[in-house]
């Protein structure tokens, strides 16, 4: 039967069947590494953490560096975690390179956009290594520094970006972003809530990718209230979900298999809200065998789960 003639749930569950299947093998070149994440299943907490970091640090120790340099702790604003890392595709972009900003994860309060060189530095390296400038951002934390402090992180990157990110090889007017966890939420706050956005959204920005982040803040988490205060009052207007009618750009959804259960649930619930707005869906992958950290931690190893439709999508987004 032709793909056109099947009824369209059958048909998202043969494409999902297909790109199981793909991610299956790919996976399958760091069984170790996924039969471990596989053990601890959808658990999130410090122990995961630590191992999910135990298992993937050695894998990134032997993985690719990117080919060009790497420039590193440059100020994009006044505070000190206003600190950003740039790593250089090799010579010859001619500043044409597409850049990639990547926001690490961390609850708002903790993080890193370099744990030893390795981990989220492997984002980079693997965009560096694929033709794309790598661009990984600190940002201020909670609760020193509460709602809207990651958008205002975002559009002064934007803004530093727009003039320095020629100097580099990179064109300021073919800019993705990707946020990862935390770091999702403030990318999707800055990308649909428009009154943050850098010279009036002229930022050159052309496409979004959120990686297992939650969109719909909830005072009862003391994650959120550390970021987004105490005032059950404000969540609402803090919500990303409540302000989808703001700026619409390609978008590219991502979640992990074994992810925490309120992330699937939060990005199934923001790429209906898209599909519902649009007439048509977000990009979306769902990655076996990785949990909420290993989702991006595994890319630049043997596992190319995500990492090649991350450049794919960014290459086809103009």
């Amino acid at each position: 039967m032709r793909l056109s003639l099947l009824k369209a749930p059958t048909l998202v569950l043969a494409l999902i069947g297909i790109l199981v299947s793909s991610a299956q093998a790919q996976i399958s070149k760091t069984p170790s590494a996924q039969q471990a994440i596989r053990e601890m299943g959808h658990a999130f907490n410090g122990q995961v953490a630590r191992k999910t970091r135990a298992i993937y640090m050695p894998l990134q120790k032997a993985s690719p560096e990117g080919p060009g340099p790497v420039s590193r702790d440059i100020a994009y604003g006044p505070d000190n975690r206003n600190r950003l890392d740039v790593h250089q595709p090799a010579a010859g972009s001619n500043g044409g390179a597409p850049i990639l900003l990547f926001l690490h994860g961390g609850g708002f309060r903790r993080g890193d956009k370099s744990r030893g060189g390795l981990i989220y530095d492997n984002v980079l390296k693997y965009m560096a290594r694929n033709g794309v400038l790598g661009v990984n951002a600190n940002y201020r934390f909670a609760p020193k520094h509460q709602w809207p402090s990651g958008p205002e992180d975002i559009a002064r990157i934007l803004t530093w970006l727009k003039a320095n990110a020629g100097k580099f090889g990179g064109d300021p007017d073919r800019i993705f972003l990707m946020g990862h966890s935390a770091g999702a939420r403030h990318v999707a706050a800055y990308t649909f809530i428009e009154k943050f956005q850098a010279d009036g959204g002229k930022d050159g920005v052309k496409g979004v990718i959120l990686a297992s982040g939650n969109f719909r803040a909830n005072i009862k988490r003391r994650v959120d209230r550390a970021y987004f205060g105490d005032d059950a009052s404000k969540y609402p207007e803090r919500t990303t979900l409540n302000h989808l009618k703001g700026r619409r750009i390609p978008l590219f959804i991502v979640v992990a298999e074994l992810d925490i259960p309120t992330v699937s649930k939060a990005s199934a619930e923001l790429t209906a809200a898209i599909c519902a707005r649009d007439g048509r869906c977000p990009r979306q992958a769902k990655i076996a065998g990785h949990n909420h950290l290993s989702v991006v931690y595994h890319i630049n190893t043997a596992d190319e789960s995500l990492g090649p439709v991350l450049v794919e999508f960014i290459n086809q987004t103009k």
